[in-house]
């Protein structure tokens, strides 16, 4: 004997001369469902071996009357009911996105062959409550058949399983004692929502792309789609109107910067316009690229460059101090895709960043940092070709940020240094003593509270 589902399949065995054993199927059995196990035995006193079968879910037994013949079995005896329940099968469901409400007409209800118990369905879950929640079944008054009332989310689309079960009532009429319901195993719904609206998949989110790639998904009949594009950021309604043949789309221009809107449309070849996608929202926030700087810059206002970025109408630069630790010691906007100081820069290090803005609306990503330290050297004031004194007053322009400054001289003939002091507080120094007549050469330096040293002069 062999089961599967809803049959029992009877076999015999034959022996040949050299006791190899092969078997032929002679017979099979409807049973009730998904039979569990089964039973040989006379049960009808007529000295025939007879066959019982149990069902998977439920006590139900069928017996098999042994016919005599020695090969088949006559009709089934139910001989225990409270059998599970059935239904007809149910069609493929399949409608239209944007619709409000589908019924799904349930078939063929039956607690079992000829059984008369109450039924119910239970729908447990939908696997996409963001396309479909849970449906209501209403059941007819004769408990005979019923329809799932399906209430979609409008502008949603896509696969979605419902999971549901039949239920009888059992011999004692009560669902609440479940020990003797019947019931089916776990069912499904396979729902198919058929797009009418595209949905964008790219881009989404912050990009640094002037030119980001578009996709999108399809939907059945289109022939081609369009696509309408909108710098919030700029009150550019539409910027970009443009068609494509296939679910993608890359711009041939810079968009440039600012928070985007985009909407795509489907058409038929006929002409038809289906409705536009949901609204999706991206933004460029391209940063700008600081042009490299030397690490130690000898000059007060040193100029710091970027390469132009698409869409900024302004850049807003921002100095920290790392000297000093002091952040934002400068923040300005500039027009143009380059800052110069207004004011001379303290003798220390920097570091700087910059971002590209649609003043007042749109504020891009800040770029990386530049380091750099301002080491500009103190400018000599005097003497500068004859000195016809023997202790001169040598002078120097006083540089931003220096705490103190040193002074060294050096006769250009022998090499001697003749001076070298540290420690001025002042940007000047005369020496203590006559200098010998003679050829010389003179510099400062200047020095920050922090140890910062300019140039020398």
């Amino acid at each position: 004997m062999v089961l599967s589902s809803y049959v029992l399949s009877t076999f015999f065995e034959f022996r040949t001369a050299n006791a190899v054993g092969y078997f032929t199927k002679v017979g099979e059995q409807q049973v009730e469902h998904e039979p569990r196990t089964f039973a040989i035995g006379d049960f009808t006193g007529d000295g025939r071996q007879d066959l019982v079968a149990a069902d998977f879910q439920k006590d139900g037994l069928r017996m098999f009357k042994n016919t005599g013949n020695g090969s088949t079995y006559g009709d089934s005896v139910t001989v225990v009911t409270n059998l599970s329940p059935r239904y007809d099968a149910i069609a493929p469901i399949q409608f239209l996105e944007d619709t409000t409400q589908f019924r799904v007409p349930m078939t063929g209800i039956t607690p079992g062959l000829g059984e008369e118990q109450l039924v119910r369905v239970v729908v447990h879950s939908t696997d996409s409550p963001d396309l479909l929640p849970v449906p209501q079944f209403i059941m007819s008054a004769d408990q005979t058949s019923g329809e799932f009332i399906l209430l979609p989310k409008p502008a949603a689309s896509g696969f979605v399983t419902v999971w549901f079960y039949l239920e009888d009532s059992g011999d004692d009429g009560d669902f609440e004692t479940w020990q003797d319901n019947g019931y089916t195993s776990w069912q499904q719904l396979k729902i198919d929502v058929t797009p009418i609206r595209a949905k964008l998949w790219t881009p989404s989110g912050p990009t640094q792309e002037q030119r980001p790639f578009f996709a999108w998904t399809d939907v059945p009949g289109a022939y081609e789609f369009r696509i309408w594009i909108t710098n919030s950021s700029t009150g550019a309604h539409p910027q970009v109107l443009t068609t494509s043949l296939v679910t993608a789309w890359q711009p041939e221009q810079d968009l440039g910067i600012g928070k985007f809107d985009v909407w795509i449309q489907a058409v038929k070849a006929d002409g038809t316009r289906l409705p536009w996608s949901l609204k999706s929202s991206f933004e460029i926030n391209t940063g700008v690229f600081i042009d490299p700087l030397p690490a130690r810059i000898a000059n007060a206002r040193p100029t710091v460059n970027w390469a132009p970025v698409p869409g900024a109408d302004a850049y807003e630069v921002y100095v920290s101090n790392l000297s000093t630790g002091q952040t934002g010691v400068i923040r300005e906007f500039v027009t143009t895709n380059k800052w110069t100081p207004a004011q001379d820069m303290d003798l220390s290090k920097y570091r700087i960043w910059a971002r590209a803005v649609i003043r007042g609306k749109y504020n891009a990503r800040w770029s990386g940092s530049r380091d750099f330290t301002v080491c500009n050297p103190p400018v000599p004031v005097g003497p500068s070709v004859f000195a016809t004194v023997q202790r001169p007053e040598f002078k120097w322009g006083a540089v931003s940020g220096a705490s103190t400054y040193g002074f060294q001289l050096r006769n250009t003939v022998t090499g001697k240094v003749v001076v070298d002091v540290r420690g001025l507080t002042t940007p000047q120094f005369t020496p203590a003593g006559p200098i010998p007549f003679g050829k010389y050469r003179w510099w400062a330096i200047a020095e920050s509270a922090t140890g910062i040293r300019s140039d020398w002069s």
